[in-house]
């Protein structure tokens, strides 16, 4: 038999003209002026956003409604997440989600508190079956709130019968919009001419764009040269009228010439590859390029304008690997023009153009190249065997910066050696500040072109640098001095190789290795000037794709496990040793595994021994490190003398100890109270491993359990007393363990002196 849904009212609630979708299939969820905080795809820590955040004035109480026929199928509660939510199956088989609820209504309310208290557990999942809660479109559901993560809005998703996000603002939702999408950065990786492998080693390059005026068209005004393979990314966002917030890109077009050779549109997600947001949207250009405002999720997140390998999205529906990718032009001195086109659901589109030249091969290609620093003054000498017309260099403070011209004087002088002239060259830039990167290429007198040629003024940084994959790996030396002569020798199982280190930059030598697969404990000795200034040991294992390995380091205190299907491309990974250091405050020993930047498509298992490093098993947690936000999150203990936890990516990990339990405080009530229906909270922080949630936090009041809500954003602990309870002396009860097992305990007494 059908039970009728009593939840706020019955009357079924029409909303007005303006808040109607243009094909009036559904209601929108709200009867309020659609503002939206975030729309479908945007980018969250770890995950797309599946739906739209609906603005609520800052505030809960709102009425939301049901969007069209259907029933009720699902009620979750969670301390964080979507905190309260209602699933809702329309009758043409779509799924309605409406997440951060303060209320389902009186009649559901009340048989979830039942259920939370028979169960003694605040979380719960509650399925119906098709004929017991059954709505029509427009019917009140509940009422909007902050349940779960983040201030007062309605987060509102539409599925496909197969369970799948999809757009709702492409299927039966509109908003009014004259605003076009904004570019503000073009990020460029330059591989080599022989191929690309996201693992190689690479130069990057950010620029900016001219500001359109009349025209929704940005340029870049100068040639961008490139002998080999391009990946752009562009960063931006969109706007709608008369809104300050930044949502992420609907769709994305590059074209080659007159080519579409890439598309995205954010039509519809899989929860099965969500977990990619920081692979497919560049999470190595998004950290370079930092945050530049108030935090906002969308601000510098780069966009990929190609498919890297493994990756498998919706959005990009018949796309193959490497689709996008620019190669190079087999013509030399070859110009192609480029266009990046940014559009919005409802057709809203700015451009962007600029134009990709090839070096020409007959121009003057630069040899032999040192860097030397004299005071305030670079200077950079080379030779070539034509003469030299110009020479533009460039530099920029740091890396997520675009390069800028820098002014600069050249002389040259010629050379002979028997029958062959060169020249040789040089150039001065008046550059007082150390540390930055810079770049040249020279014009010859036929206006032939050299590719970038990149050095870096590296004299506050010493140490070696290991990047790159079996395909290929380079070794780069940072030396406390300038040598004339730099050698490196590497050895281990698989290989022995001498080479000569090239001078790329003022105190920066590196050497390539391409096509030898190495492996495990390698030696590495490099000398300067006839004599060892470097000896010693670093371990490198191949990651592949199709392949499963453990790696260890050189400790052998940590184990990593690598699964077929882990990593999406070729990669060494180097593991270091663990070394004391600060983490929360607090001591700990940290582990480095480079590349720093790796993403996994598939879980990595790390495994500590917490014995041989003498730690303490029942009071150590692994930690990892969040570069965006400069902090650390938990991520898992273990009771026995082994700590294993899962992972998908790289970076710093950090093993500590916390011994120290949350922190209860603000009890409410306090001493005597009139109100018979009080309302009972408490704060609850926890600093290091952080507040456990659900069974882990406990209230009760005269010994019975309540089923009290956890906001993780306020760190309040609230239940709002229900039936009115007698006068006279009452006891608080709250318990709550942190993640890493610690309990607190307290209680308080108050007196109900109304009637």
């Amino acid at each position: 038999m059908t039970r009728s849904i009593l939840l706020i009212t019955v009357i079924l609630v029409y909303l007005s003209p303006s808040f109607l979708c243009a094909d009036d299939n559904y209601f929108w969820p709200m009867k309020l002026q659609p503002v939206l905080t975030s729309k479908f795809c945007d980018y969250r820590a770890g995950h797309f956003h599946a739906g739209l955040d609906l603005r609520t004035n800052g505030r809960p109480g709102y009425r939301i409604y049901a969007v069209d026929n259907g029933h009720i199928f699902r009620l979750s509660t969670s301390f964080g997440g979507y905190g309260k939510a209602l699933y809702l199956i329309t009758d043409d088989g779509r799924i309605a989600v409406y997440g951060h609820l303060s209320s389902f209504g009186d009649q559901l309310d009340e048989m979830v508190r039942k259920k939370q208290i028979r169960d003694k557990r605040y979380n719960q999942n509650i399925m119906f079956t098709p004929s017991e809660y059954r709505v029509k479109k427009g019917q009140v559901l509940g009422l909007s709130g902050a349940s779960g993560s983040g201030a007062p809005h309605l987060h509102f998703e539409l599925r496909s019968k197969d369970n799948n996000p999809i757009n709702p603002l492409r299927f039966g939702f509109h908003l009014q919009d004259k605003k076009p999408p904004v570019i503000e950065q073009l990020g460029i990786r330059y591989y080599s001419e022989s191929g690309f492998n996201p693992g190689d080693p690479v130069e990057i390059e950010f620029l900016r764009l001219s500001t359109p005026q009349k025209s929704a068209q940005y340029v870049i005004p100068d040639t961008i040269v490139s002998d080999g393979y391009l990946a752009l990314a562009v960063s931006g966002g969109d706007r709608v009228d008369g809104r300050e917030y930044v949502y992420g890109y609907y769709g994305l077009r590059l074209y080659l010439e007159d080519s579409l050779i890439f598309i995205m549109n954010s039509d519809s997600l899989s929860y099965q590859t969500t977990g990619q947001l920081d692979y497919i949207r560049d999470l190595g250009l998004n950290r370079l390029a930092g945050k530049t405002s108030g935090g906002d999720n969308d601000e510098n997140v780069f966009y990929r304008l190609y498919v890297p390998p493994a990756g498998r999205q919706y959005f990009w529906e018949g796309l193959e690997y490497c689709s996008g990718l620019i190669p190079p032009d087999t013509l030399p001195g070859g110009i192609r023009r480029v266009k990046v086109a940014a559009y919005d659901e409802v057709g809203n589109e700015t451009e962007l153009v600029f134009y990709l030249k090839s070096p020409d091969i007959a121009g003057p290609r630069p040899e032999f190249v040192s860097y030397y620093r004299f005071a305030d003054t670079v200077e950079v000498d080379f030779l070539t065997f034509d003469k030299i017309g110009s020479v533009d260099v460039e530099y920029r403070g740091k890396s997520g910066e675009p390069y800028e011209n820098i002014k600069s004087s050249l002389s040259s002088r010629t050379w002979n050696r028997g029958e062959d002239i060169a020249y040789l060259n040089t150039f001065r830039v008046i550059s007082p500040y150390g540390g930055r990167d810079y770049r040249f290429h020279c014009q010859g007198d036929s206006a032939g072109i050299t590719p970038w040629i990149y050095f870096t003024d590296a004299e506050d940084y010493s140490g070696l640098k290991v990047t790159g994959g079996p395909d290929f790996l380079r070794i780069t030396y940072f030396p406390d001095s300038i040598f004339s002569g730099i050698s490196l020798s590497l050895q281990n199982s698989a290989a022995a190789i001498d080479l000569d280190m090239i001078h790329r930059g003022l105190k920066i030598y590196s050497a390539d290795i391409a096509g030898i697969e190495l492996s495990g404990l390698t030696d590495i000795i490099i000398k300067g000037d006839g004599r060892v200034v470097v000896d010693t040991q670093i371990v490198l294992y191949p990651v592949y794709p199709d392949r499963s390995l453990q790696i260890y380091s050189p400790d052998s205190m940590m184990t990593v496990s690598f699964d077929s299907g882990s990593a999406f491309y070729p990669v060494y990974v180097t593991p270091s040793n663990s070394v004391a250091g600060k983490a929360l405050d607090r001591n700990a020993l940290i582990f480095d595994l480079e590349p720093w930047d790796m993403i996994a498509d598939k879980p990595i298992r790390f495994s500590f021994n917490l014995a041989g490093l003498d730690m303490e098993s029942d009071k150590t947690g692994a930690y990892g490190y969040i570069p965006d936000k400069d902090d650390w999150g938990f991520i898992g203990k273990s009771d026995s003398s082994e700590l294993r936890i899962n992972g998908f990516g790289l970076g710093k990990l950090a093993l500590l100890k916390d011994a120290d339990p949350p922190t209860i405080d603000s009890i409410r009530p306090r001493g005597r109270t009139k109100s018979r229906r009080p309302l009972l909270s408490c704060a609850i922080t926890d600093n290091i491993s952080g507040v456990a949630a659900d069974s882990s936090l406990f209230m009760a009041i005269d010994g019975f359990w309540v089923p009290a809500e956890y906001d993780s954003d306020t760190k309040t602990f609230r239940y709002q007393v229900k039936g009115a309870i007698k006068p006279g002396a009452h006891k608080i009860e709250i318990r709550a363990r942190d993640n890493q097992g610690n309990l607190a305990v307290r209680s308080s007494v108050f007196t109900v002196t109304g009637n």
